[in-house]
Protein backbone atom coordinates (compact mmCIF):
# COMPACT_ATOMS: atom_id res chain seq x y z
CA UNK A 1 0.00 0.00 0.00
CA UNK A 2 3.21 2.48 1.08
CA UNK A 3 4.40 1.89 -2.44
CA UNK A 4 1.54 1.83 -4.65
CA UNK A 5 0.63 5.48 -3.14
CA UNK A 6 3.99 6.77 -3.21
CA UNK A 7 3.14 9.87 -5.66
CA UNK A 8 6.94 9.44 -7.29
CA UNK A 9 6.24 6.06 -8.38
CA UNK A 10 3.18 6.62 -9.59
CA UNK A 11 4.20 9.14 -11.50
CA UNK A 12 6.87 6.99 -13.09
CA UNK A 13 4.77 3.91 -13.68
CA UNK A 14 1.46 5.76 -15.29
CA UNK A 15 2.18 9.12 -16.30
CA UNK A 16 5.29 8.55 -17.95
CA UNK A 17 5.39 4.96 -18.74
CA UNK A 18 8.64 4.61 -18.01
CA UNK A 19 8.42 0.66 -17.68
CA UNK A 20 6.21 -0.43 -20.67
CA UNK A 21 5.87 -4.22 -19.26
CA UNK A 22 4.70 -5.11 -22.96
CA UNK A 23 8.12 -3.56 -24.00
CA UNK A 24 9.69 -5.23 -21.60
CA UNK A 25 8.56 -8.34 -22.00
CA UNK A 26 9.53 -8.57 -26.12
CA UNK A 27 13.38 -7.67 -24.99
CA UNK A 28 13.90 -10.02 -22.65
CA UNK A 29 12.97 -13.29 -24.57
CA UNK A 30 15.51 -15.22 -22.61
CA UNK A 31 12.41 -15.46 -19.86
CA UNK A 32 14.47 -13.66 -17.63
CA UNK A 33 11.99 -12.92 -14.62
CA UNK A 34 11.23 -9.11 -13.83
CA UNK A 35 9.71 -7.49 -11.09
CA UNK A 36 9.59 -4.05 -12.11
CA UNK A 37 6.97 -5.30 -14.92
CA UNK A 38 4.41 -6.60 -12.22
CA UNK A 39 4.63 -3.15 -10.41
CA UNK A 40 3.21 -2.14 -14.01
CA UNK A 41 0.94 -4.40 -14.10
CA UNK A 42 -0.13 -3.45 -10.39
CA UNK A 43 -0.54 0.33 -10.97
CA UNK A 44 -2.05 -0.28 -14.26
CA UNK A 45 -4.64 -2.42 -12.32
CA UNK A 46 -5.10 0.12 -9.49
CA UNK A 47 -5.51 3.32 -11.41
CA UNK A 48 -8.03 1.10 -13.84
CA UNK A 49 -10.07 -0.07 -10.70
CA UNK A 50 -10.02 3.17 -10.17
CA UNK A 51 -11.95 4.12 -13.69
CA UNK A 52 -14.06 0.74 -13.54
CA UNK A 53 -11.67 -0.37 -16.30
CA UNK A 54 -9.03 -3.04 -17.31
CA UNK A 55 -6.42 -1.00 -18.75
CA UNK A 56 -4.34 -4.28 -18.80
CA UNK A 57 -6.52 -5.87 -21.31
CA UNK A 58 -6.84 -2.59 -23.51
CA UNK A 59 -2.97 -2.65 -23.50
CA UNK A 60 -2.69 -6.38 -24.68
CA UNK A 61 -5.40 -5.52 -27.47
CA UNK A 62 -7.88 -7.97 -25.97
CA UNK A 63 -11.82 -8.17 -26.87
CA UNK A 64 -13.67 -6.25 -24.52
CA UNK A 65 -15.97 -8.69 -22.59
CA UNK A 66 -19.37 -6.97 -21.60
CA UNK A 67 -20.69 -9.52 -19.83
CA UNK A 68 -18.28 -9.10 -17.05
CA UNK A 69 -17.98 -5.28 -16.91
CA UNK A 70 -15.49 -3.99 -14.46
CA UNK A 71 -16.82 -2.18 -11.68
CA UNK A 72 -14.93 0.90 -9.86
CA UNK A 73 -13.03 -0.08 -7.13
CA UNK A 74 -12.63 -3.77 -7.48
CA UNK A 75 -10.30 -5.26 -5.21
CA UNK A 76 -7.28 -6.10 -6.43
CA UNK A 77 -4.92 -9.19 -5.23
CA UNK A 78 -1.55 -8.74 -5.85
CA UNK A 79 -0.59 -12.30 -6.08
CA UNK A 80 1.29 -12.57 -9.31
CA UNK A 81 3.46 -9.84 -7.64
CA UNK A 82 4.59 -11.63 -4.27
CA UNK A 83 4.83 -14.75 -6.90
CA UNK A 84 7.10 -12.86 -8.84
CA UNK A 85 8.99 -11.61 -6.36
CA UNK A 86 9.57 -15.29 -4.68
CA UNK A 87 11.41 -16.21 -7.67
CA UNK A 88 13.83 -13.93 -7.33
CA UNK A 89 17.40 -15.58 -6.18
CA UNK A 90 17.75 -12.53 -3.67
CA UNK A 91 14.47 -13.02 -1.70
CA UNK A 92 14.83 -16.91 -1.49
CA UNK A 93 15.06 -16.37 2.47
CA UNK A 94 11.68 -14.76 2.48
CA UNK A 95 9.78 -17.20 0.44
CA UNK A 96 6.70 -19.28 1.93
CA UNK A 97 3.96 -18.37 3.99
CA UNK A 98 5.36 -18.35 7.11
CA UNK A 99 5.73 -15.25 9.36
CA UNK A 100 8.01 -12.43 7.78
CA UNK A 101 9.56 -9.30 8.51
CA UNK A 102 8.42 -6.38 6.04
CA UNK A 103 11.54 -4.46 6.67
CA UNK A 104 13.82 -6.72 5.32
CA UNK A 105 10.98 -7.63 2.50
CA UNK A 106 10.61 -3.79 1.26
CA UNK A 107 14.72 -3.70 1.36
CA UNK A 108 15.03 -6.62 -0.60
CA UNK A 109 11.83 -5.61 -2.86
CA UNK A 110 13.18 -2.45 -3.85
CA UNK A 111 16.53 -3.28 -4.45
CA UNK A 112 15.68 -5.93 -6.69
CA UNK A 113 13.17 -3.72 -8.81
CA UNK A 114 15.47 -0.74 -8.93
CA UNK A 115 18.24 -3.41 -10.72
CA UNK A 116 15.37 -4.32 -12.91
CA UNK A 117 14.25 -0.89 -14.16
CA UNK A 118 17.69 0.11 -14.53
CA UNK A 119 18.05 -3.51 -16.81
CA UNK A 120 15.12 -2.27 -18.33
CA UNK A 121 16.75 1.32 -19.33
CA UNK A 122 19.89 0.27 -20.42
CA UNK A 123 18.36 -2.04 -23.15
CA UNK A 124 16.17 0.90 -24.19
CA UNK A 125 18.92 3.18 -24.75
CA UNK A 126 21.32 0.38 -26.13
CA UNK A 127 18.69 -0.08 -28.89
CA UNK A 128 18.05 3.34 -29.29
CA UNK A 129 21.90 4.01 -29.84
CA UNK A 130 22.44 0.88 -32.25
CA UNK A 131 19.20 2.08 -34.49
CA UNK A 132 20.44 5.92 -34.90
CA UNK A 133 24.12 4.88 -35.24
CA UNK A 134 26.93 2.73 -37.46
CA UNK A 135 27.74 -0.90 -35.90
CA UNK A 136 31.37 -0.01 -35.85
CA UNK A 137 30.42 1.98 -32.96
CA UNK A 138 28.75 -0.48 -30.58
CA UNK A 139 31.46 0.04 -27.88
CA UNK A 140 30.29 3.62 -27.40
CA UNK A 141 26.30 2.33 -28.12
CA UNK A 142 27.39 -0.15 -24.88
CA UNK A 143 28.97 3.33 -22.87
CA UNK A 144 26.29 5.58 -23.94
CA UNK A 145 23.71 3.15 -22.73
CA UNK A 146 25.24 2.12 -19.73
CA UNK A 147 25.57 6.00 -18.69
CA UNK A 148 22.23 6.92 -19.23
CA UNK A 149 20.38 4.03 -17.38
CA UNK A 150 22.66 4.74 -14.60
CA UNK A 151 20.41 7.51 -13.72
CA UNK A 152 17.12 5.88 -14.37
CA UNK A 153 17.03 3.30 -11.16
CA UNK A 154 14.13 5.12 -10.10
CA UNK A 155 14.63 2.97 -6.49
CA UNK A 156 17.79 5.04 -5.75
CA UNK A 157 16.63 8.15 -7.33
CA UNK A 158 13.69 8.34 -4.79
CA UNK A 159 14.72 6.07 -1.87
CA UNK A 160 18.56 6.95 -1.22
CA UNK A 161 20.35 8.74 0.63
CA UNK A 162 23.72 8.66 2.08
CA UNK A 163 24.87 8.31 5.45
CA UNK A 164 28.26 9.93 6.80
CA UNK A 165 30.31 7.79 9.24
CA UNK A 166 32.86 9.99 10.69
CA UNK A 167 35.71 7.94 13.45
CA UNK A 168 37.91 10.63 15.41
CA UNK A 169 40.79 9.24 17.60
CA UNK A 170 40.41 10.86 20.81
CA UNK A 171 44.21 11.13 21.68
CA UNK A 172 45.45 13.19 18.27
CA UNK A 173 42.10 14.12 16.64
CA UNK A 174 42.42 12.42 13.60
CA UNK A 175 39.38 11.85 11.23
CA UNK A 176 37.97 9.41 9.02
CA UNK A 177 34.95 9.49 7.38
CA UNK A 178 33.06 6.52 5.30
CA UNK A 179 30.05 7.06 3.11
CA UNK A 180 27.60 4.69 3.16
CA UNK A 181 24.08 4.60 0.62
CA UNK A 182 20.86 3.78 2.45
CA UNK A 183 17.47 3.08 1.26
CA UNK A 184 15.71 3.01 4.84
CA UNK A 185 17.10 4.25 8.20
CA UNK A 186 16.94 1.88 10.67
CA UNK A 187 16.30 3.92 14.43
CA UNK A 188 17.11 2.05 17.47
CA UNK A 189 14.22 2.76 20.45
CA UNK A 190 15.24 4.53 23.56
CA UNK A 191 13.60 7.00 25.83
CA UNK A 192 14.38 10.18 26.33
CA UNK A 193 15.18 11.88 29.87
CA UNK A 194 13.86 15.11 31.57
CA UNK A 195 15.48 16.61 34.45
CA UNK A 196 13.17 17.56 37.19
CA UNK A 197 15.02 18.79 40.20
CA UNK A 198 17.75 16.46 41.02
CA UNK A 199 15.89 13.75 39.43
CA UNK A 200 15.90 12.00 35.85
CA UNK A 201 12.47 11.04 34.26
CA UNK A 202 12.17 8.79 31.13
CA UNK A 203 10.07 11.10 29.06
CA UNK A 204 7.65 9.62 26.12
CA UNK A 205 9.49 8.47 22.83
CA UNK A 206 8.86 10.45 19.72
CA UNK A 207 10.56 10.42 16.11
CA UNK A 208 13.01 13.63 16.93
CA UNK A 209 15.04 12.06 19.93
CA UNK A 210 15.56 8.81 17.92
CA UNK A 211 16.87 10.76 15.33
CA UNK A 212 19.05 12.55 17.52
CA UNK A 213 20.30 9.88 18.89
CA UNK A 214 21.12 8.01 15.82
CA UNK A 215 23.34 10.97 14.75
CA UNK A 216 25.07 11.30 18.17
CA UNK A 217 28.61 10.78 18.78
CA UNK A 218 29.43 7.62 21.10
CA UNK A 219 32.46 6.39 22.50
CA UNK A 220 33.29 2.87 21.15
CA UNK A 221 34.16 -0.10 23.34
CA UNK A 222 37.05 -1.67 21.30
CA UNK A 223 39.95 0.57 20.44
CA UNK A 224 40.66 1.18 17.19
CA UNK A 225 43.90 1.72 15.04
CA UNK A 226 44.80 5.39 14.14
CA UNK A 227 46.81 5.69 11.54
CA UNK A 228 48.31 9.05 12.98
CA UNK A 229 49.15 7.43 16.58
CA UNK A 230 50.12 4.17 14.53
CA UNK A 231 48.66 2.27 17.56
CA UNK A 232 45.04 1.22 18.59
CA UNK A 233 43.47 4.30 20.44
CA UNK A 234 39.97 5.11 22.09
CA UNK A 235 37.62 6.20 18.95
CA UNK A 236 34.23 8.72 19.17
CA UNK A 237 32.36 7.65 16.27
CA UNK A 238 29.61 9.51 14.78
CA UNK A 239 26.52 8.96 11.93
CA UNK A 240 24.77 11.79 10.16
CA UNK A 241 23.22 12.28 6.78
CA UNK A 242 25.35 14.00 3.92
CA UNK A 243 22.45 13.25 1.20
CA UNK A 244 18.60 13.07 1.91
CA UNK A 245 16.55 11.40 -0.30
CA UNK A 246 12.88 12.22 -1.69
CA UNK A 247 11.66 9.15 -0.05
CA UNK A 248 12.36 8.34 3.74
CA UNK A 249 11.31 5.53 4.88
CA UNK A 250 12.47 5.35 8.92
CA UNK A 251 12.33 2.05 10.29
CA UNK A 252 11.88 1.58 13.63
CA UNK A 253 13.41 -1.08 15.78
CA UNK A 254 10.99 -2.81 18.08
CA UNK A 255 12.48 -6.67 17.83
CA UNK A 256 14.70 -7.20 20.29
CA UNK A 257 16.23 -10.61 19.05
CA UNK A 258 18.95 -10.30 21.55
CA UNK A 259 16.17 -10.15 24.82
CA UNK A 260 13.63 -12.33 22.82
CA UNK A 261 10.89 -9.36 22.87
CA UNK A 262 9.38 -6.87 21.29
CA UNK A 263 9.37 -2.95 22.02
CA UNK A 264 6.10 -2.25 22.13
CA UNK A 265 6.18 1.75 23.61
CA UNK A 266 4.49 3.97 21.51
CA UNK A 267 6.74 6.56 19.78
CA UNK A 268 4.89 9.90 18.23
CA UNK A 269 5.51 11.16 15.22
CA UNK A 270 4.74 14.52 12.67
CA UNK A 271 2.65 13.89 9.98
CA UNK A 272 3.93 17.51 8.31
CA UNK A 273 6.99 19.05 8.79
CA UNK A 274 9.43 16.59 9.96
CA UNK A 275 12.88 18.70 9.86
CA UNK A 276 16.07 17.00 9.02
CA UNK A 277 18.15 19.88 8.45
CA UNK A 278 19.58 19.89 11.39
CA UNK A 279 21.01 16.32 10.96
CA UNK A 280 23.03 17.31 7.93
CA UNK A 281 26.91 16.72 8.41
CA UNK A 282 27.62 20.91 8.78
CA UNK A 283 25.37 21.64 11.44
CA UNK A 284 25.77 18.51 13.34
CA UNK A 285 29.25 16.91 13.01
CA UNK A 286 31.51 16.97 15.91
CA UNK A 287 35.19 18.39 15.51
CA UNK A 288 36.66 16.33 17.70
CA UNK A 289 36.07 13.66 19.95
CA UNK A 290 36.94 15.85 22.87
CA UNK A 291 35.14 19.18 21.68
CA UNK A 292 32.46 19.32 24.14
CA UNK A 293 32.19 23.63 22.84
CA UNK A 294 30.36 21.49 19.19
CA UNK A 295 28.27 19.31 21.56
CA UNK A 296 27.24 22.61 23.31
CA UNK A 297 26.42 24.24 20.08
CA UNK A 298 24.66 21.23 18.45
CA UNK A 299 22.36 20.96 21.13
CA UNK A 300 21.16 24.21 21.00
CA UNK A 301 20.91 24.57 17.13
CA UNK A 302 18.31 21.86 16.54
CA UNK A 303 15.61 22.63 18.13
CA UNK A 304 13.71 24.43 21.20
CA UNK A 305 10.69 22.53 21.55
CA UNK A 306 8.86 20.21 23.92
CA UNK A 307 10.01 16.89 22.19
CA UNK A 308 7.54 14.95 24.51
CA UNK A 309 5.00 15.79 21.81
CA UNK A 310 6.02 15.14 18.19
CA UNK A 311 2.68 15.47 16.51
CA UNK A 312 2.27 18.91 16.09
CA UNK A 313 2.66 20.55 12.06
CA UNK A 314 5.68 22.76 11.54
CA UNK A 315 4.36 25.92 11.40
CA UNK A 316 3.39 25.25 15.31
CA UNK A 317 6.79 24.71 16.33
CA UNK A 318 9.18 27.04 17.22
CA UNK A 319 12.71 26.07 15.99
CA UNK A 320 15.90 27.89 15.72
CA UNK A 321 15.89 27.10 11.98
CA UNK A 322 18.32 30.42 11.02
CA UNK A 323 21.19 28.24 11.85
CA UNK A 324 20.78 25.54 9.57
CA UNK A 325 18.74 24.64 5.81
CA UNK A 326 15.21 23.51 6.89
CA UNK A 327 15.20 19.91 4.85
CA UNK A 328 10.78 19.49 5.28
CA UNK A 329 9.22 16.40 5.19
CA UNK A 330 5.40 15.58 5.35
CA UNK A 331 3.66 11.85 6.08
CA UNK A 332 2.35 9.70 3.13
CA UNK A 333 2.22 6.08 4.56
CA UNK A 334 2.68 3.91 7.70
CA UNK A 335 3.08 0.29 8.54
CA UNK A 336 2.16 -0.80 11.88
CA UNK A 337 2.91 -4.37 13.66
CA UNK A 338 0.39 -5.68 15.67
CA UNK A 339 1.48 -9.12 17.98
CA UNK A 340 4.64 -10.18 19.66
CA UNK A 341 8.24 -10.92 18.31
CA UNK A 342 7.00 -14.84 16.91
CA UNK A 343 3.72 -13.84 15.38
CA UNK A 344 1.66 -10.74 14.16
CA UNK A 345 -0.23 -9.04 11.41
CA UNK A 346 1.01 -5.80 9.52
CA UNK A 347 -1.18 -2.84 8.78
CA UNK A 348 -0.94 0.17 6.64
CA UNK A 349 -2.20 3.73 6.56
CA UNK A 350 -2.16 5.56 3.07
CA UNK A 351 -2.71 9.15 2.28
CA UNK A 352 -4.55 9.95 -0.64
CA UNK A 353 -5.58 13.03 -2.26
CA UNK A 354 -5.81 14.51 1.57
CA UNK A 355 -7.48 12.06 3.12
CA UNK A 356 -6.38 9.01 4.92
CA UNK A 357 -7.20 5.61 4.32
CA UNK A 358 -6.97 2.57 7.05
CA UNK A 359 -5.67 -0.79 5.00
CA UNK A 360 -6.16 -3.75 6.96
CA UNK A 361 -5.95 -6.87 4.32
CA UNK A 362 -9.21 -7.02 2.44
CA UNK A 363 -10.58 -4.02 4.87
CA UNK A 364 -10.03 -1.07 3.65
CA UNK A 365 -11.90 2.38 5.01
CA UNK A 366 -11.47 6.25 5.80
CA UNK A 367 -10.00 7.17 8.49
CA UNK A 368 -8.49 10.77 10.24
CA UNK A 369 -5.24 11.76 10.90
CA UNK A 370 -5.01 11.89 14.67
CA UNK A 371 -6.27 8.02 14.20
CA UNK A 372 -3.23 7.40 12.45
CA UNK A 373 -0.74 9.46 14.54
CA UNK A 374 -2.10 7.27 17.95
CA UNK A 375 -2.25 4.33 16.31
CA UNK A 376 0.23 1.38 18.54
CA UNK A 377 2.93 -0.18 16.49
CA UNK A 378 3.58 2.25 14.18
CA UNK A 379 6.91 -0.44 12.61
CA UNK A 380 7.95 1.74 9.26
CA UNK A 381 6.95 5.70 8.20
CA UNK A 382 6.97 7.23 4.82
CA UNK A 383 7.89 10.65 4.43
CA UNK A 384 7.60 12.75 1.06
CA UNK A 385 10.24 15.86 0.86
CA UNK A 386 9.05 19.14 -0.09
CA UNK A 387 9.80 20.97 -3.23
CA UNK A 388 11.90 17.69 -3.94
CA UNK A 389 13.76 19.09 -7.15
CA UNK A 390 15.71 20.77 -4.80
CA UNK A 391 18.84 19.13 -3.44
Amino acid sequence: QCLIHCPPLQQYFLMRAQHDFRTCRYFRNSGRDCLACSMDLLFLEYYGSTMGQNLVDQLLLKPYNSSKPNEKGTPLIPSELLTEAWQQKEMDHLKGYEQRDAHEFLQAFLDIVGKHCQRYQTTIAKNLALATTDKDDDDDDDTAAKKTSSAMDIVKQLFEGTLRSVSICEVCGCKRSLQEPFLNVSLPLSQPEKATGRNKQKSKMNIRHCLKQFTAPESLTDTIDCPSCKRKTRTTKQQTFSRLPKILCLHLKRFDASKNQKITDFVSFPSKGLDMGSLLPHWCEMYGGYDDDMKNNTSTTTTNRDEDDDTSDDDSSTTTSSYYPRVLYDLYGTVNHTGTLHQGHYISHVLVKNQWYYCNDAHVSTSREEEVLKADGAYMLFYIRRNMNKV
